[in-house]
C-alpha cells in the first residue's frame, strides 16, 4: 500500500454477499460535464460523483499500488465515460492492462440516515486461468467497499446498498479502483445518494446479458 494511506484508510463497514465477497459502504455518477462543487451543498440525494469528473491517480499516490511487475496501469484510450445501455457509465476495458485507480471530489454532503448504493456492471469475465478480479471504493480515507468477483463468471450488477453512518462533507476525495485478469469490459454505473424508485438497480440494463446480483 502506498505509505501516503498507510494508517488512514478505516473500513468503513463488512458485509458478505452470496456470489462475491463485499466489505461495504459506497459511491456514484452522471452523464453531466465536470461542474464546481460547492462545499457542505444542502442537496441530499443524486450523484455522488460526476462520470465526466473522474482522473487517474498517478501511480505515486495510488493507495492500492504495489511491487508487482505484472501490474499494468490503463491508459486513456481503454478508460472513460460511455454509453451504454442508454446510460452514461465511466468504463475500463482491460485487453492491454490490468490495473485502475481513478477520483473526484464528493458532490454532495451525507448524514447519519442516508443511503449510498453503489452499481458496477462487467461482461462475461474471461481469462487464460481461474482468477479473481478487484473492486474497491474509497471515501474519505475510508475503504467503504469491496468486491471480489471470480475469473471466469456470467456478466452482471455488482449492487452495493448501504447506510451511512457519520457525517461526510461535500467535496472529499472518492477513490475507485479495479483490478483484473484477462480482457475484460467493466463499467462504473453509478454511485447515488438516497436513490429513488426511478433509479432502479436494472435501469438501462434489461437487455444486456448477466444478471442482477442478491
Amino acid at each position: 500500500m502506498n505509505p501516503r494511506w498507510a494508517g488512514k484508510m478505516r473500513l468503513h463497514s463488512a458485509y458478505v454477499l452470496p456470489f462475491a465477497t463485499l466489505l461495504l459502504v459506497g459511491m456514484a455518477c452522471s452523464e453531466d460535464t465536470p461542474v464546481a462543487l460547492t462545499p457542505d451543498a444542502g442537496l441530499r440525494e443524486g450523484s455522488l460523483v460526476k462520470v465526466f469528473n473522474w482522473m487517474p491517480v498517478p501511480i505515486a499516490e495510488d493507495p492500492f499500488m504495489v511491487d508487482d511487475p505484472a501490474i499494468v496501469p490503463c491508459r486513456s484510450l481503454t478508460v472513460g465515460p460511455e454509453s451504454l445501455g442508454g446510460v452514461w457509465v465511466y468504463s475500463v476495458q482491460t485487453g492491454e492492462c490490468n490495473w485502475h485507480t481513478i477520483s473526484q471530489p464528493s458532490a454532495l454532503r451525507m448524514e447519519p440516515g442516508d443511503r449510498l448504493q453503489l452499481r458496477v456492471w462487467h461482461f462475461e469475465l474471461v481469462a487464460d486461468a481461474p482468477a479473481t478480479a478487484n473492486v474497491h471504493l474509497i471515501i474519505d480515507g475510508e475503504e467503504w467497499a469491496m468486491a471480489k468477483e471470480p475469473i471466469p463468471s456470467t456478466g452482471r450488477m455488482i449492487v452495493i446498498d448501504m447506510p451511512v453512518t457519520r457525517v461526510v462533507p461535500a467535496g472529499v476525495d472518492v477513490v475507485f479502483h479495479l483490478d483484473n485478469h484477462g480482457i475484460n469490459s467493466w463499467h462504473l454505473v453509478d454511485l447515488i445518494l438516497n436513490p429513488t424508485d426511478e433509479q432502479g438497480i436494472d435501469s438501462g440494463f434489461a437487455n444486456l446479458d448477466g444478471g442482477i446480483s442478491p
